[in-house]
């Protein structure tokens, strides 16, 4: 459940570019060249891959956004971390510290009642200059966040973090929560994905 809240820590898919796309020639002037170039990690960082060769930035990353949140959850591991929305703020940020997570699920007896991250002590906390000791996490938390269900797709989760500007999700296996997906998640997921392709593709043409 790692990865920093809130907008200006790689919360929009546009910054994915840097994780997903790898290296290409300066001099690539098509999708074929590009690919080339990319898949022996020559020539400067791809942020250009976009902008040169669209379709093959796009079949890369395809692959990758595709996945299901399963998928993604499998990858990460399904450790739900949660507090009781009496704890204070304090032990809140104690036990995201103790499990060194940025995110973490405020559930009373099996129910959610909503999510607390770090932005979150930064803004809801901090800010209005709330005593972190007496406060209970009930009342700075974010409820009412949409939620993730195994079967969607990656897509779909960065679909939401754009759009509402948030950085985790709770993910629902019917009516209980199995997870939480977060943008560095899927940055991860994707860089991952990425390598792992083009380390074939580097077997096959040995």
């Amino acid at each position: 459940m790692d990865g920093a809240g809130g907008r200006g820590f790689c919360d929009s898919p546009s910054m994915l570019i840097r994780v997903i796309s790898g290296q290409i020639s300066s001099s690539a002037s098509s999708a074929d060249s590009c690919e080339i170039q990319l898949l022996f990690g020559c020539g400067p960082t791809a942020s250009e891959l976009l902008f040169r060769s669209p379709g093959l930035y796009y079949r890369q990353s395809a692959k990758a956004m595709n996945a299901s949140i399963s998928t993604l959850l499998a990858y990460k591991g399904t450790k739900v971390f949660s507090v009781p929305s009496t704890t204070t703020v304090f032990n809140a940020v104690c036990e995201m510290n103790l499990h060194n997570i940025s995110s973490i699920l405020v559930m009373d007896g099996g129910r959610l009642m909503g999510l607390f991250t770090a932005r979150d002590v930064l803004t809801r906390v901090i800010e209005p200059d709330l005593d972190v000791h007496t406060t209970p996490v009930h009342q700075v938390m974010v409820t009412n966040h949409p939620t993730l269900t195994l079967d969607m797709k990656a897509m779909d989760a960065m679909s939401i973090f754009e759009r509402l500007h948030c950085s985790h999700l709770a993910v629902f296996d019917g009516s209980r929560v199995v997870g939480v997906i977060s943008i560095s998640d899927i940055s991860s997921w994707s860089a991952t994905a990425h390598r792992a392709e083009t380390e074939s593709m580097r077997a096959f043409l040995t």
